[in-house]
């Protein structure tokens, strides 16, 4: 999974969409892991790992995703304040419960432990200002008053443009305009500067829905009456937002195109930009944020920002004030009182089907998870991870290159000087397991505080940004630094970049039941061996394939080669396309394209690695595979996800993914007029 453009909006997302996970018995408390195995099935606490059918009132032949997860499926439940439950989110569950006891523990001996400024007393009062709910509700949304007046009180553009300058210095963050660091796709060594205009809080197509648009006018009128407005007034602006993002989402990238490089790649030179877009002020917004001397920019989604741009005038200057006001209050609710993350939960309810309240402690440990990375992953892998699992992951992970190199030799649709390049890459690709090799000290100043102490949860917030903007200030002029994560070291995730050419496996999926050493080989093939394969593949799918062994967006491939592969994803899009993944809901062949192509590189790894086994169980591995993949999700997101995720749904990623090898086929007998069955020309598989 390449996270790059999905990363930089990580903490204003408030539901965990997808996520690709392997693990290991990398815990050091075996007891913590409460695994147990017999011949058959591998659990980890509640969790098994290989699926049984045998009680399925679905035949394999049909759908075997359902058939072998049904009574999984049919027995759990989502947690409250969820959308979606699998495996995956099984495990997460159990990080989490271990970073609630990091957090309990810190704050039960902070009077007489953890000193100021010190990590320890950063994420103890950081924890507690996220449960204090008292203190919080007391505040009601004083903490932003400020900022709202700031904006209230601007007269004209000039005005407000100061206005969002002053609310940049309390908070870190702009409403108008942000900017954050990116590797430059032309010279991967090099760090250059985004900026966006104006956004639409809802995706694209969700915007599009009429039942959306009404929900997120219902979220705009609460809070803006929270904020002093009387009901009509609110109703009213509230109409008038909606309209705007909608315009706005309209003139916005798919989410596909957000990850191809030859849409998202436009650099504009400063003074350039300046002629064109006067009103913006470009070089004053920069200078305010920090960046000085700034030659050039990246804009991603040129159409988007000039319709942006539109805004900026004397003529539409109401609308861009109340924009701002909005920005303030959607993006900062969350950290108010109990009246702004109810308005906001009810949006989340009515577009996400979710039931419940999540617990105050899950969104505590989220919080704290999401913005404080590196200091409490340092903390999670002195408690919980084994360095021996570090060791043994990265055996495997050679064993599959090796395989997969393999593959790459016998593609015969390549000419010889592409496969040179495509194994040259294959040989230079990083490998980070576990955690980083050194962890960032951003917040070595930061001023974390407690409400006892004078601070806020939304004030914790403020100062986590504004020590994040100083390290892209100090980021921009320096190279890139390769030891760089995107993702926490407890996060249960993996990625491909392919900017960096690395694959990248944090410790919190380093766990069973994806991978145990007591295992067979077939079952942890199915699990943890298709991610790691999946991973690799990404290098040579639709958007990976686009850049070099050092990350730089050059074309390595012959005229022809590149031709044959865009006929090849073609047959891709047609065979993941319209598939149906739950009463009037289709899988969306465009949108997937690239993980589509990684998961059947994956599969097809896998396989050959069996075929050279001496009589290989391959139904463990395809049930392995599927049980993977389980999920439960409500109607509301298996529908949003259809149209913003570039995944495909599980079921559809598990039955269509596996019905393109003969070995499926011929383990489970599935013949011509079975509904798994797929015609031997319309099967697919790139490598």
């Amino acid at each position: 999974m390449n996270v790059k453009n999905k990363n930089k909006l990580r903490k204003d997302i408030t539901i965990l969409l997808s996520l690709f996970l392997i693990g290991k018995s990398s815990f050091k408390n075996e007891a913590q892991m409460a695994s147990a195995m017999d011949s058959t099935v591998q659990t980890h606490g509640n969790i098994s790992l290989l699926g049984n059918n045998e009680q399925s009132r679905v035949r394999l032949q049909d759908d075997f995703y359902t058939s072998i997860n049904e009574s999984w499926m049919k027995n759990a439940k989502i947690p409250e304040g969820e959308s979606m439950y699998g495996t995956f989110h099984q495990v997460s569950e159990l990080n989490e419960k271990n970073i609630l006891n990091i957090l309990k523990e810190l704050s039960s001996t902070q009077d007489t432990q953890n000193k100021k400024g010190t990590t320890e007393q950063k994420l103890a009062d950081f924890y507690k200002s996220v449960i204090d709910l008292e203190n919080r509700n007391k505040q009601g949304m004083s903490p932003i008053k400020k900022c709202l007046d700031l904006y209230d009180n601007a007269k004209n553009l000039d005005e407000l443009w100061e206005a969002d300058f002053s609310v940049f210095n309390e908070t870190g963050r702009s409403c108008l305009i942000s900017a954050s660091i990116d590797i430059d796709a032309k010279d991967s060594n090099k760090n250059i500067l985004e900026i966006r205009g104006l956004t639409s809080h809802l995706s694209k197509h969700t915007i599009d829905s009429e039942d959306a648009k009404k929900a997120y006018e219902k979220l705009i009128t609460r809070l803006l009456e929270l904020s002093g407005e009387n009901n009509e007034k609110a109703q009213l602006d509230a109409k008038e937002i909606t309209k705007l993002e909608k315009i706005l989402s309209d003139f916005s990238l798919e989410a596909q195109e957000l990850y191809d490089i030859d849409k998202t790649y436009n650099m504009f030179n400063i003074e350039e930009l300046s002629k064109l877009y006067p009103n913006l002020n470009i070089p004053r917004v920069l200078e305010n944020m920090g960046f000085k001397n700034v030659k050039s920019v990246k804009i991603s989604d040129v159409n988007k920002f000039k319709k942006s741009y539109e805004y900026f005038n004397e003529k539409n200057f109401d609308i861009l004030k109340l924009y701002a006001k909005t920005r303030i209050l959607i993006r900062y609710g969350r950290y108010l009182s109990q009246d702004f993350t109810d308005a906001l939960d009810e949006l989340n309810k009515e577009l996400f089907g979710i039931e419940g309240k999540m617990p105050i402690e899950k969104k505590a440990v989220r919080a704290v998870s999401g913005w404080l990375e590196d200091d409490l992953g340092r903390i999670f892998i002195q408690k919980y991870f084994s360095e021996d699992a570090k060791k043994d992951i990265e055996n495997l992970i050679l064993k599959i290159m090796s395989s997969y190199k393999e593959k790459i030799k016998n593609a015969t649709w390549l000419s010889e000087k592409t496969r040179e390049k495509a194994i040259k890459k294959l040989d230079t690709m990083r490998l980070k397991i576990g955690y980083p090799e050194k962890w960032s000290d951003k917040l070595e100043n930061a001023d974390i505080k407690s409400y006892k102490d004078g601070g806020s949860y939304f004030a914790n917030i403020c100062e986590v940004q504004k020590k994040n903007m100083q390290k892209f200030n100090k980021e921009l002029n320096e190279p890139v630094d390769k030891t760089k994560w995107q993702m926490p070291a407890y996060e249960v995730n993996a990625y491909y970049e392919p900017q960096n050419n690395e694959i990248v496996f944090p410790a919190g999926i380093l766990q069973s039941p994806f991978y145990d050493i007591k295992a067979s080989e077939e079952q942890n093939m199915g699990a943890i061996g298709a991610i790691i394969a999946h991973e690799i593949s990404h290098a040579f799918d639709s958007v990976g394939s686009k850049f070099d062994e050092n990350g730089n967006a050059v074309n390595w491939w012959t005229d022809q080669d590149r031709e044959n592969f865009k006929k090849r994803c073609e047959k891709f899009v047609n065979a993941y396309d319209n598939l149906e993944i739950s009463e009037g809901v289709k899988n969306n062949g465009k949108l997937t394209l690239f993980e589509n192509i990684a998961d059947v590189g994956a599969v097809s790894c896998m396989l050959d690695i069996l075929s050279k086994k001496e009589n290989p169980d391959y139904k463990k591995f395809f049930k392995s595979y599927a049980t993977t993949w389980r999920m439960i999700a409500s109607p509301e997101i298996t529908k949003q996800l259809s149209k913003t995720d570039v995944h495909s749904a599980n079921k559809i990623r598990t039955n269509r993914t596996l019905a393109n090898f003969e070995e499926f086929y011929r383990v489970f007998n599935i013949k011509e007029g079975d509904k798994m069955y797929v015609s031997p020309e319309e099967r697919v598989n790139l490598w």
